[in-house]
């Protein structure tokens, strides 16, 4: 997030080992635990390689990041797993769940920093396995 300073937060793909084994004998979940069979290029636009914009560690493989508006996809799902997540000090009160929802108060939560001032959200898509380490932007 340092070479990127309009950035405003961002967050690594996710699915529990369950669900990825579910999905890939079933087909019932498509990317990432949601139900969008859209591509990251589809909802945010075409990804770049992540090493343009910090090294990467020994041994790993490059990957594609994607930056844009990811507000209107977010009115009609989350994509974004909380554990996941880096935001910037400057989302400010942005950056809170509502107490007053009794469920999807992170969803609401993103949605809020999606539609935020920047609007501009890298989304890290690395071809993740089973169990593996999400990459860190």
């Amino acid at each position: 997030m340092a070479s990127r300073p309009d950035i405003l937060f961002s967050f690594s793909p996710t699915l529990p080992c369950e669900k990825m084994s579910t999905a890939a004998s079933t087909g019932s979940i498509c990317r990432d635990g949601t139900r969008d069979a859209r591509s990251w290029g589809e909802i945010l636009g075409p990804g770049f390689p992540f090493s343009t914009i910090g090294p990467l560690p020994p041994g790993r493989t490059d990957f594609p990041v994607h930056v844009g508006d990811l507000y209107p996809a977010m009115l009609n799902t989350c994509y974004v797993a909380t554990f996941t997540v880096m935001v910037r000090r400057t989302a400010g009160e942005a950056l809170r769940f509502a107490e007053d929802l009794p469920l999807y108060e992170d969803w609401e939560c993103f949605a809020r920093l999606a539609r935020g001032r920047s609007r501009r959200v890298p989304r890290v898509r690395d071809g993740m396995e089973p169990r593996s380490t999400p990459a860190r932007v």
